[in-house]
């Protein structure tokens, strides 16, 4: 088994370089009242510079209503986009390439429907799919445990979840046939510290304070030219609300690393401690 990143079990991340030579895809999660106006932010934030585009839906289409259903009635367009029919999804990504765009879809009950209309309107198109390039949510099993929005009993709703990722695996090699959603559960209540408990593997977060590594040197040394001040004074400057007057070395940030994973914490889980000089008193 490989500790390499890019390879299985994936634990140092996915791809072989990480993001040194692949920046992250920039969205801005929205969805209006209508699919009209929901195009018009999508095509404003493209003019902007994002490389993806992010889709919230109304309670209605994740639960499987159409617009004009009586239980649609006071929710329709609320919290998101309604999209009832393939005439919606055309207007929803009308003028928008969806071969140079990559879309994430917050959907979860309903995904299979709402990644067909993506499918169809592709087609319509004359863009293969196996081009198209995005990710739907598809995590049902946090819609039983807090969200709600579920339809089918949960093994069928399992079933129609694999089944999505077989279909991708085969067709859409680049989509994303899943994004496990772990802000839902830690909203309710849960921890990572209480989820990992029973494996004996403990949780605790380090917030670090000012830090100097070589992208502090480089900002510190750009300020100086700019200011025409010395590199000290415009460390002095950035420490000065520091009880103990110094930044960080990146050794100070390994230690209490190397200290949290020893037997000498073994005891200490769901605990976050500042490294900063005193900065942010306890």
């Amino acid at each position: 088994m490989s500790n390499d990143p890019g390879k299985y079990p994936f634990t140092r991340g996915i791809y072989k370089n990480m993001y040194k030579d692949k920046l992250w895809t920039m969205r801005q999660y929205s969805g209006f009242t209508s699919a009209q106006e929901s195009n018009k932010r999508y095509q404003y934030l493209i003019s902007q510079g994002v490389t993806g585009l992010s889709v919230a839906f109304d309670l209605p289409t994740q639960i499987g209503y159409d617009s004009d259903h009586i239980m649609s009635e006071g929710e329709v367009g609320k919290v998101g986009v309604p999209i009832t029919s393939i005439h919606d999804m055309e207007k929803l990504f009308k003028d928008i390439n969806l071969k140079n765009i990559s879309t994430s879809m917050t959907i979860n009950s309903t995904a299979a429907i709402l990644l067909s209309m993506y499918i169809v309107l592709a087609e319509k198109n004359k863009i293969s799919i196996d081009k198209l390039n995005g990710t739907i949510q598809n995590d049902i099993l946090k819609e039983y445990l807090v969200r709600g929005t579920y339809i089918y009993p949960p093994n069928q709703s399992m079933r129609l979840i694999t089944d999505i990722f077989s279909f991708c695996e085969q067709h859409m090699p680049k989509w994303n046939p899943i994004s496990i959603s772990g802000y839902h559960i830690r909203e309710a209540g849960s921890t990572a510290a209480q989820e990992l408990a029973k494996h004996e593997i403990t949780v605790n977060s380090i917030c670090p304070g000012i830090t100097y590594t070589n992208i502090l040197s480089n900002i510190v040394k750009k300020r100086a030219l700019e200011q025409n001040k010395t590199e000290e004074e415009i460390m002095k400057h950035y420490v000065r609300d520091i009880p103990l007057k110094r930044p960080n070395n990146p050794e100070d940030i390994a230690s209490m690393v190397v200290f949290l994973s020893s037997e000498g914490a073994r005891n200490i889980s769901g605990q976050s401690y500042n490294v900063d000089g005193g900065l942010i008193p306890s």
